[in-house]
């Protein structure tokens, strides 16, 4: 794919504009410590990018933690909310990014994360503010990797997805930007740059992708 001229830009959030992925990971290090798995850091790479729900029934399948996924979701989000209305914070430069990219585009926010889970980002970053929409998981059935939540992204901005820029820092937003049509710039904020297949160019920080979607014609 060409080096777009775009006429919308959509974004993930976490791991993309908010630096909460660690928020996620020791919120579900606890909740799974709390029922006797003993993960780590390494072990949850494997779900960047990916919701909850997806989470929360691998582990019920996998492990006899004598619970259910609806009970370890709740309890990892009671957590994770706590946390995020005390101490998320978003990449620098993100805001002043934000601020110049709407007076050119209409901007679309894309995550996996619940309505409430980005109610709790927002209450302590003021991020909802720069978007025309935000989808979140509780608007699609099917999740990041599917196509599913993009398209939606895309049909709510009227803007068709061949023309519009996705900026994602997990393989699972990747290849769902990718599989809805997007111009993909993959971000390795969570990420080793080969983890990032599809992506049409990489960066190593949100406010430098920025700065390049400024900068075309």
């Amino acid at each position: 794919m060409n080096i777009p001229s775009p006429k919308a830009l959509v974004f993930d959030m976490d791991g993309t504009l908010a630096a909460t992925e660690p928020l996620h990971m020791d919120a579900w290090l606890t909740v799974l410590g709390n029922h006797g798995l003993d993960v780590d850091e390494h072990w949850f790479q494997q779900w960047v990018g990916l919701s909850d729900a997806i989470l929360a029934a691998a582990v019920v399948k996998d492990h006899d933690l004598g619970t259910d996924q609806e009970t370890l979701q709740r309890e990892k989000r009671t957590l994770f909310w706590a946390k995020a209305r005390s101490s998320a914070e978003l990449f620098p430069g993100v805001l002043d990014g934000l601020s110049a990219l709407r007076q050119k585009y209409p901007i679309a926010l894309c995550t996996s994360s619940s309505d409430k889970d980005a109610e709790a980002v927002f209450s302590n970053t003021g991020l909802d503010k720069y978007f025309e929409t935000i989808i979140t998981s509780d608007r699609v059935t099917n999740l990041k990797p599917d196509p599913s939540p993009y398209l939606l992204a895309c049909r709510e901005l009227g803007v068709e997805p061949l023309h519009c820029i996705a900026l994602e820092d997990s393989p699972a937003g990747v290849t769902a930007a990718n599989r809805a049509g997007l111009y993909v710039i993959g971000l390795t904020t969570s990420k080793e740059p080969d983890e990032l297949e599809g992506s049409h160019i990489i960066f190593p920080e949100t406010r430098q992708a920025m700065d390049w979607i400024l900068e075309l014609q």
